[in-house]
């Protein structure tokens, strides 16, 4: 009985619920954000850990499990920003939810700030600690308001950036457009127009700033209404289920085959007799991945639960759980044993993945999951905000 209480405490997969969490659980997601985080860490350890052995030996199966030059990187993070985006905007549009209140807007604050500061802050003082990592004093504190953000972490204050102008997309939404799917459409495409024909003066701007990355975010709070829209209608018949399901399996396999892989360009070759194009360094280009992750997004919430089904297998679920962790820290692991482990491209990749996920299972025991247990005063249900 000792031993069988042990085992189900070290068994990771237990930090993954089976109960619903929340009035808008929906496990699929977690397993999406793992998807999300194993597209940016693919491209940036295969890129980094199998680029040798391709200038070694030009082999085969290297040349298939290199990842670097594929694009995935950009797509996974985009995923990221529309599932934020989806997530927090379809909270704010369920029945109930008084967007005027304001313990409403303390406890959203509230929320964001657990959900993303202890834990970057945490893996901030890590980078200063040690001398490796090149970051002093000054750094940390540029890191943490958000003035500027090295690596992978430019993320961070493009997305609080965007909680701090979701309240106001979410009244416009609700209020000004009276949540008229049309009227948002008409509105939040022309904001991205004007965003295209401003192209280089804004892809010029700062890395840090939102407005390059605005289109994407406007796509999830889009697929959040879509999404709210159909879930109210209960009476969806079997027929329409089915044919969502049929677009969210065509949605992800557009995506899976605009990623520049060796075997994407294979069939490319195989199917249109000429090599595949390059991708080309255009921005725009990955806002159709944002377009078609909401689609996929949409869809398979909708569908007869076939992918679902497969994005709620809990070893998956597991790593979307701790997926904020492993996306901070695995450039830094990735760094050190990449630089130190003596072993073959395979091993050393399997044990930058391992070690990735473990620093990440403790820090999202010891400060994740603690923290986003503490109640704030104003949480009552009418305007209770999940993570």
């Amino acid at each position: 009985m000792f031993k069988l209480a042990i085992s189900r405490r070290l068994n990771v997969l237990n930090l993954v619920s089976d109960k619903p969490t929340s009035k808008t659980w929906l496990p699929s997601l977690d397993g999406l954000r793992a998807i999300a985080l194993l597209l940016v860490f693919l491209e940036h350890v295969t890129g980094n850990v199998f680029v040798e052995d391709a200038s070694n030996d030009g082999s085969i199966s290297t040349a298939f499990l290199n990842f670097g030059d594929a694009g995935m990187g950009r797509s996974g993070v985009y995923l990221f920003f529309v599932l934020s985006s989806f997530l927090l905007t379809s909270q704010l549009l369920r029945p109930g939810i008084r967007l005027k209140s304001f313990q409403l807007w303390i406890n959203y604050v509230y929320k964001r700030l657990i959900r993303v500061y202890p834990l970057y802050v945490f893996v901030l003082v890590v980078y200063t600690i040690f001398s490796s990592f090149q970051y002093n004093i000054q750094d940390f504190f540029e890191h943490v308001t958000l003035q500027e953000a090295g690596n992978h972490f430019w993320t961070i204050p493009v997305e609080v950036k965007y909680y701090i102008l979701l309240p106001s997309i979410a009244l416009i939404i609700t209020k000004l457009l009276r949540r008229r799917l049309s009227l948002v459409l008409i509105a939040f495409t022309g904001i991205s127009i004007i965003l295209k024909l401003f192209e280089s003066s804004i892809l010029s701007l700062d890395r840090l700033s939102l407005l390059p990355h605005l289109p994407i975010f406007f796509i999830g709070s889009i697929a959040a209404l879509i999404h709210v829209d159909l879930f109210s209608k209960r009476d969806i018949g079997v027929k329409y289920k089915t044919w969502m399901e049929i677009v969210s399996i065509l949605s992800i396999l557009a995506i899976l085959l605009s990623y520049k892989t060796a075997a994407s360009s294979f069939l490319w070759n195989l199917i249109f007799g000429y090599e595949m194009p390059e991708i080309p360094s255009n921005h725009w280009l990955y806002i159709l991945h944002g377009l078609l992750w909401s689609i996929f997004l949409i869809s398979h919430l909708n569908g007869r639960g076939w992918i679902g089904g497969l994005l709620a297998w809990k070893p998956l679920r597991y790593i979307g759980v701790i997926s904020f962790g492993m996306y901070l820290w695995h450039i830094a692991i990735l760094g050190y044993l990449n630089a130190h482990l003596a072993v073959p491209s395979m091993i050393k990749f399997i044990a930058i993945f391992c070690v990735t996920s473990a620093v990440s299972t403790v820090t999202y025991i010891m400060i994740e999951r603690p923290i986003t247990k503490f109640k704030f005063p104003f949480n009552q249900k009418s305007y209770y905000l999940t993570r």
